[in-house]
Formats: structure tokens, C-alpha cells, sequence
């Protein structure tokens, strides 16, 4: 549980976890991995962590299906945490597009940059 207030977490240890994910075998620790990674974002959108922190997310946006509304029961993401991660990601896109910029660049998949993008556009 100590791994889950990010704040507090030796910064090795947590750069060490951050680059372990996804976790793909427990939805519920996974959801629970998520938004984690939220709150982290939520409270430093700046610097290589946020950058993690995002394009582990953008992962878990590509694997999001909001027609299977409310949780889609193979997401690692709920839909509470799907609508704040969209919010943020569009605040980010004004604030901090570097860090956008560089989750993106860190992602090996199109899905995800894909998601990324989508997620980002304030349009519906």
C-alpha cells in the first residue's frame, strides 16, 4: 500500500515500478495502479515521472471502451477515472504541452498515441 502514495515513495523505487507498467493480470490492482498514476499527475504535471505517468496512461486509454458504460469490465481504467484522465490531459494540453509531447514520443504504440490524441481534444 505504501507504493500507492507516490509522493512518499523513494523516487528510485518509483521510477522502477512506473517503467514495470502496465499491469495486465489483475484488473483491480490495475485500475487501482491507474489512479494512482492520476493522483501523481495530479500533483506534478512537470519532469520525467509526469511524462511516465502519462503514456502509462495513454496505455490504458487505448484499451478503453466507453460503450461499455459504466465499467468496461476488461479496462484498467474505471469510468470515473477515465473522465478525470480526459479532464487533465486537456488541462495538460494548455499547461504543460511538453509533457504531452514527450509521453507521446515515448509511446511504442499507435493505439495508444492514438488515445493520447483523442483524449486531448476538447471536442467531442
Amino acid at each position: 500500500n505504501a507504493l500507492f502514495d507516490l509522493r512518499a515513495t523513494d523516487p528510485a523505487l518509483l521510477d522502477f515500478w512506473l517503467r514495470r507498467l502496465p499491469l495486465a493480470d489483475d484488473l483491480e490492482e490495475a485500475r487501482r495502479a491507474n489512479r494512482a498514476l492520476l493522483d501523481l499527475l495530479d500533483a506534478s504535471c512537470d519532469g520525467p515521472r509526469a511524462v511516465l505517468a502519462v503514456a502509462r496512461l495513454a496505455d490504458a486509454l487505448a484499451d478503453y471502451d466507453p460503450d461499455q458504460f459504466p465499467d468496461p469490465p476488461t479496462s484498467t481504467l474505471d469510468a470515473r477515472t477515465h473522465r478525470h484522465l480526459v479532464l487533465r490531459l486537456q488541462a495538460l494540453r494548455t499547461h504543460a504541452p511538453h509533457t504531452l509531447q514527450a509521453a507521446y514520443d515515448a509511446l511504442d504504440d499507435n493505439s495508444s498515441r492514438l488515445a493520447l490524441m483523442r483524449a486531448c481534444d476538447p471536442s467531442p
